[in-house]
């Protein structure tokens, strides 16, 4: 591009831009432009940021439109009303008033439990507020003060919504059973943040772990060491045998649950599994990609690819051109003799 065309496009651009900003003061053009993007509202002219209309319709598209509005607007209780209905986020560009108005709050944490970060201390002192903010969003719970923390419905709401709200709970209610399991229920990782004496509690641990293998991390090397937890971490997660008790992964039944999962669980078993046809074969059946993990002699043994391939086919997309024809023909035969039998029982 030369100079001239440079200064052209400049030039176009320039034009098309105050353009824009002319057709943008126009209030029934500005009304369309918020009604597909209400942040768009940023880029008016003053009087347009005062004009309830056009702010009424940008805030519907976008609470967050609010941030843009005059600070008439900001205090306009149906403005911010319909903004925080929208995202209850908005509540931050609210004015000190409305901010600490109950009813606009409520909305507000219906829509969007974190918006109780923008209200009052005393509104976060409301039971009733905090109750609607924890449904919306557990993690609203960090905004609640320590009190509050401790009060068993309120907590159990905030978990039920997001397990990892078990962080902010009282350090009695990470020791409280109910609450615990109602928390790794929802989410298995939130075991983290329990108690000492309940990440030994067998029924609360298993919770977890169905709920996520990977809970597994953040619990003893005893419970690691046990078979029968880990057994239950690697039914929701073959993956898990990574970090298991080295003793138990030799065991076979462990082996072949973890490959039975994920198959590349074989990435991170003894070389005697990846050496055995048996294990191998199972691995590579349920994942294709744990042939690359297997014993070198399975990887180039197009009679082990073909037992995978009338499985799992997808193993064929890592043969080069001569071996996949070699095996797709092999399977093609297979495939017709077994039509063939079909057809003389």
């Amino acid at each position: 591009m030369n100079i001239k065309d440079y200064e052209s496009n400049n030039s176009n651009f320039d034009m098309l831009n105050e353009m824009y900003k002319e057709l943008s003061d126009n209030k029934g053009v500005a009304e369309l432009i918020v009604e597909t993007d209400g942040l768009k509202l940023k880029e008016f002219s003053k009087d347009l940021k005062d004009d309830k209309r056009i702010v009424m319709t940008a805030v519907k598209q976008n609470g967050l439109a609010l941030e843009f509005a005059s600070k008439k607007l900001q205090d306009d209780y149906e403005i911010v009303e319909e903004a925080v209905k929208q995202n209850g986020s908005a509540l931050r560009y609210a004015s000190k008033e409305l901010k600490a108005d109950r009813d606009i709050v409520l909305s507000a944490v219906k829509q969007n439990g974190y918006a109780l970060k923008y209200t009052t201390s005393e509104l976060r002192d409301d039971y009733w507020v905090l109750n609607k903010a924890v449904k919306s969003d557990g993690l609203a719970l960090s905004f609640v003060n320590e009190k509050l923390r401790d009060a068993n419905k309120l907590v159990e709401h905030a978990v039920r919504e997001n397990g990892l709200a078990l962080y902010y709970a009282s350090e009695r209610l990470r020791d409280d059973i109910d609450t615990v399991i109602a928390a790794v229920e929802q989410n298995g990782l939130a075991i983290q943040y329990a108690s000492n004496r309940l990440k030994e509690d067998e029924s609360c641990v298993k919770t977890a772990l169905k709920e996520d293998g990977f809970a597994l991390l953040y619990l003893s090397d005893k419970m690691k060491a046990n078979k029968d937890i880990v057994m239950t971490a690697l039914k929701s997660n073959g993956l898990v045998i990574k970090h298991i008790d080295p003793k138990l992964k030799k065991d076979k039944e462990i082996v072949d649950t973890a490959i039975t999962n994920d198959g590349l669980a074989i990435k991170y078993v003894e070389d005697v599994f990846k050496k055995n046809k048996e294990y191998a074969l199972k691995s590579v059946i349920q994942n294709k990609e744990a042939l690359k993990y297997v014993d070198k002699k399975f990887q180039k043994d197009l009679d082990f690819i073909f037992e995978v391939a009338k499985y799992n086919p997808d193993v064929l997309n890592s043969l080069d051109m001569n071996s996949y024809h070699t095996v797709v023909q092999k399977l093609n035969e297979y495939n017709n003799k077994e039509k063939d039998n079909k057809k003389h029982r």
